[in-house]
Formats: C-alpha cells, sequence, structure tokens
C-alpha cells in the first residue's frame, strides 16, 4: 500500500475523501470538509499532514493528524479534534475502505512509527467497529506501549419509517413531552419552527451561543473565539454541501431556540441546540418543539439513523436511544515514558473518580452499558440544552 502526504487545501482530493466518509462510522466528521475547518482555527497549533493510503490508485485510507508539543513532549493528535483532551469532532476522523480496515490500520500505524515529530500518539473519539478494533491491534503487533479507555457515549436512535411507529416506542412521558409541549408553545406562544436561510446561518448561531452562555455560562475567550473561527468556516460550507440542517424556533418576529444538525448519508446528527432560558420563553419546554422538528424531518425524509452524538442525558434514554461508546487511544514511543505518563494518569483517575484507563480493552468494542467520562447528572427533558459545540 502507498502512501502520500498532503498538506490540508483546497481540492485534496475530496470526492474520494468523501466516498470513504459516506462508509464510515464517523460520518460527517470523517469529511474534509471538517478538517478544513477545523484547520482555519487551529492551523497555529502544530503542522497538520493527511496521510493517504493507496492501492493501485485507489484511495483506501485517510488519516489526518496534527504533530505539535506539549510542555516537555511531542504529540500526534487527530486533526479535526482542534485541542485539548475532548476534541472538537465527536468522531474521530481516520478512515478506511469497508473490508481494508486491517490493512489500513497497519498501514497507519507503520507509517506514524517511522515518522519523526512525536513521543504520545492521541487519538480522541474513536468510534466503535473493525477500524477501531484493527488499530489496536496494530499498534499491539508494533510493540509499542499503549493505554485505552472508554472515552465518551453517544445516543442513537435507529428510526423506524413512520413517525407513529416511533411514537409507539416511547413511554406516555415521553409521547407527552415530545407531542403536547410543542403543541403548546405553537398555541400559547405563535411558535413556528424553519430552517434557517444561508444569510442567517452565522447570526443565529451567535444566539444559540448567547442562549447557552446564559443558561451555563460562557467560555474563556480564547477558546469562544477558535470555535467561532471553525463555525463560520464550517456551516457555509455544509451549507454548500446541502448537510447542514439548522432550524430555528420563531415567537413572531424573535428566535427563541436554535438546533444545529447535519444530514449525512442515512443519518441525521444533532450537533447542539439552545433556546431562551430567560423570559417568557422559560415557561415551555422549547426544547421538545426543537427536537421534535428534528425527529419528525429525520424520518419524513427516510434517514436510517438520529445520532444524538456525545453527552449521555437521561432526555436521550426517554427518546429510545442506545449508548454506544467512543474510545480513546494513547500509544508512547518510548515504553519508559509510557510508564511514568501512565502512572500519573492512573492517580488522576483515582482521584477525578473517572474509568481507568487500561493496556488492554475491556470487553468487546461495540454497544455496551454502563458509564464512562461523559455521564452527567441525568435531567428530565425539559432541560434539553446539548453543551456548547466540542465543550464537555
Amino acid at each position: 500500500m502507498d502512501v502520500s502526504v498532503e498538506t490540508p487545501g483546497p481540492g485534496l482530493f475530496l470526492d474520494e475523501w468523501d466516498a470513504l466518509a459516506r462508509t464510515s462510522p464517523s460520518g460527517v466528521f470523517g469529511t474534509a470538509e471538517w478538517h478544513a475547518a477545523v484547520q482555519k482555527a487551529y492551523g497555529d497549533r502544530g503542522r497538520a499532514a493527511v496521510a493517504a493510503f493507496r492501492e493501485h490508485d485507489r484511495l483506501l485510507g485517510v488519516a489526518p493528524f496534527r504533530f505539535g508539543s506539549r510542555p516537555l513532549i511531542h504529540d500526534a493528535t487527530l486533526l479535526g479534534m482542534g485541542e485539548g483532551g475532548y476534541g472538537l469532532g465527536d468522531y474521530a476522523g481516520i478512515l478506511a475502505a469497508p473490508g481494508r480496515e486491517g490493512d489500513v490500520a497497519d498501514a497507519v500505524v507503520s507509517w506514524l512509527a517511522a515518522s519523526a515529530g512525536w513521543d504520545l500518539l492521541d487519538l480522541q473519539q474513536l468510534p466503535p467497529g473493525r477500524l477501531t478494533k484493527a488499530l489496536l491491534e496494530s499498534i499491539r503487533r508494533a510493540g509499542l506501549r499503549s493505554l485505552v479507555r472508554r472515552h465518551n457515549i453517544c445516543h442513537v436512535i435507529e428510526l423506524p419509517s413512520t413517525w407513529a411507529e416511533y411514537r409507539s416506542r416511547l413511554s406516555p412521558g415521553a409521547r407527552d413531552w415530545l407531542e403536547r409541549k410543542p403543541r403548546k408553545a405553537e398555541r400559547e406562544l405563535g411558535a413556528t419552527i424553519e430552517l434557517i436561510e444561508p444569510d442567517r446561518l452565522i447570526e443565529e448561531y451567535r444566539t444559540m451561543r448567547r442562549f447557552q452562555a446564559q443558561r451555563f455560562g460562557g467560555q474563556p475567550p480564547e477558546r469562544e473565539s477558535k470555535l467561532a473561527a471553525v463555525i463560520s468556516a464550517w456551516l457555509p460550507v455544509a451549507y454548500e454541501r446541502n448537510w447542514l440542517r439548522m432550524f430555528r424556533l420563531r415567537s413572531g418576529s424573535r428566535t427563541i431556540g436554535v438546533l444545529l444538525g447535519y444530514e449525512y448519508e442515512d443519518a441525521f446528527y444533532f450537533h447542539s441546540a439552545a433556546f431562551e432560558s430567560l423570559g417568557e420563553g422559560a415557561k415551555y419546554s422549547l426544547g421538545a418543539s426543537l427536537l421534535a422538528a428534528a425527529l419528525h424531518y429525520s424520518i419524513d425524509h427516510g434517514l436510517e439513523r438520529f445520532d444524538m452524538l456525545r453527552g449521555h442525558y437521561d432526555y436521550k434514554v426517554r427518546l429510545g436511544s442506545e449508548k454506544r461508546y467512543n474510545y480513546r487511544v494513547m500509544v508512547f514511543r518510548d515504553s519508559l515514558m509510557g510508564r511514568g505518563i501512565e502512572a500519573a494518569l492512573h492517580i488522576r483517575t483515582i482521584l477525578k473518580g473517572k474509568r481507568p484507563w487500561r493496556t488492554e480493552l475491556e470487553g468487546p468494542l461495540d454497544v455496551e452499558a454502563g458509564s464512562d467520562d461523559s455521564d452527567r447528572s441525568a435531567r428530565a427533558p425539559e432541560h434539553l440544552a446539548t453543551s456548547p459545540v466540542g465543550v464537555e
């Protein structure tokens, strides 16, 4: 298998890359466009390199990385994550053609092992599936010391073909919240739902961020600035590619709620949402109106999955979702360094009460029950508001 390394930019084998993303569990977060948007904001955080793996000129795999530095250490991280332990992308952007996951994983690990410029390899938000399993096996065969643990819970709803069938799966309380609450907002507030027009995407995204800040508090200015740069680059491109599905909830001329999502291949990706939590809107379950609109849209358009992405909230369970785990893997070029970091991480996880790191995967790599670092206090549906994009 041949490997070429390129710098992200316009025209970077976009059609071939997109074809791989459409067969990947990473979905829209595996696209070249998502990585280019993140690079717009984080291009100063290290050297970006996209490794393309081909066989007889056919693209079989893509591995987008950033090589940078932390105090006393050089690291390699996934390009679509930005920086930090939580990352911007909800799924990792390493891609492989179906049936060739093992070959691509071996090629990725061999390329990284031969590449200078890293002591620590940090793979975040690896989705469950054949490629993640193959990467873990390739790392082990290469003799590299590594640690792995469940990173976050994602909730996914497998959608039926009709709304009637979907609602029949729900409890009476969930049906009431998803149907009666929106009707109340429509009746008493004159609330209406519409897709946001392209010239108002950034403005309404800022409205959503303002609602989130009112409810959860703001982010540090530098982080907010980086996030704004990513979104300003991403939303127009996602709209142009016909992936963006951004809903606005209005009362008269006033925006009282915004939901950010994407339609990609056979799935709807629910990225983030927020609504008015002060004043008149605080008396209504506006989150129900936003989610009901997105779910109706997904079923009406024949989509197969409604992916609610990261974050473990009670309302996601009530809506009939299944838990799926993402994984985080740390790989060390030097075994002695790995042992030292492993000891430090062990102490840190004990002090913080988090799931411990392990040298081997605990249990099968698939849909499992349990808890992980993304578990938060369960909230009733009335308090629906996802965390800001990329912020735990």
